[in-house]
């Protein structure tokens, strides 16, 4: 390993190697959607290819479904009402 961090158990086996992944904070994404109106959001370089993920950290997120797509996220309420959201957007 050139760098990196590694952490190993009693036994000698590697139980954390920062080589593998190491995720980066990208932002978060707030707003509101209403019922009947998903919300589409825009993200340059986003893709839907396992090095992107998220995190809907709303106190309403059982009221909102997300969908990570190619290039956008698409917030849309599950229940009627305007219901806030906040995503983690991060990526590895």
């Amino acid at each position: 390993m050139a760098y990196g961090l590694q952490t190993f158990d009693a036994a000698g086996s590697i139980t954390l190697d920062t080589d593998y992944r190491c995720v980066r904070f990208a932002g978060f994404l707030s707003g509101n959607v209403t019922f009947g109106t998903p919300v589409t959001i825009y993200v340059t370089g986003l893709a839907n290819d396992g090095t992107w993920g998220y995190n809907n950290v709303s106190l309403e997120s059982w009221s909102i479904k997300t969908t990570l797509n190619s290039g956008s996220i698409t917030v849309t309420a599950r229940a009627s009402g305007t219901h806030p959201y906040t995503i983690q957007l991060f990526r590895d």
